[in-house]
């Protein structure tokens, strides 16, 4: 299985996020209108927009959840709470034999429900190490 993940990791200056604008839901919806397994990681807010622009888009998001196409990960307070959900989605993904996982993580830096920002800089640090293991490789960076 190819793994395919944005990486865009944001950066803090002077307390403001600086980031690249990109279409993130088109990048699921590459995906989506294949056969790819598509891994969305972020805030309800934002996991809720780019949810929304895929229903907008022409496609039964409650679905692509029911048959495990689309897995929705948010936060936890704990970093090993959330990689190992990290870890169970990839693992469900390569056992339905997903032929490319589309990772897609919109950290929620300073949200109560996440851990705080130095942790999270290691949750996306670990997670990248998550997608390189033999059972999960080669990995593609968009």
């Amino acid at each position: 299985m190819l793994i395919a993940q944005i990486s865009d990791m944001h950066v803090k200056a002077e307390g403001k996020l600086l980031y690249r604008r990109i279409d993130t839901a088109g990048f699921l919806e590459a995906g989506l209108r294949g056969r790819d397994h598509c891994l969305l990681v972020g805030s309800k807010d934002t996991s809720g927009r780019i949810l929304s622009l895929l229903g907008e888009r022409g496609f039964d998001v409650e679905a692509l959840k029911t048959t495990g196409r689309l897995t929705q990960l948010g936060g936890a307070r704990s970093t090993d709470a959330m990689l190992a959900s990290f870890v169970v989605a990839l693992d469900r993904a390569v056992a339905a034999g997903a032929p490319l996982l589309r990772v897609l993580g919109e950290p929620a830096w300073g949200d109560a429900d996440w851990p705080d920002d130095e942790s999270l800089v290691a949750v996306v640090l670990s997670q990248d190490d998550n997608l390189r293991r033999p059972t999960h490789s080669p990995i593609r960076e968009l």
